[in-house]
């Protein structure tokens, strides 16, 4: 996660210096890609099949609990006064 937000720091700037629309979609394509090559780096020592389905499971498990900690934070900054624009 560190090193995605690195990355996203980075298309962050570049697209603020700069008015190209791919430069909106390439991190998001980058960030599947790279978490499933990290997954399927820590799961590499079983079976094709359960090599798989443990990367597919992992990475929806990484975003509904991203997801979930997203909305926390969202709603605490609300019900603090904060006003988070997405």
């Amino acid at each position: 996660t560190g090193q995605q937000a690195i990355f996203y720091s980075m298309f962050a700037m570049a697209t603020h210096f700069c008015d190209f629309s791919v430069l909106e979609m390439f991190p998001i394509i980058f960030s599947i890609g790279y978490n499933i090559w990290v997954f399927n780096q820590f799961f590499n020592n079983s079976s094709k099949f359960k090599n798989t389905f443990r990367l597919i499971l992992t990475y929806l498990l990484y975003i509904i609990f991203f997801t979930f900690i997203s909305i926390i934070i969202v709603a605490q900054g609300a019900s603090n006064g904060i006003n988070i624009q997405m």
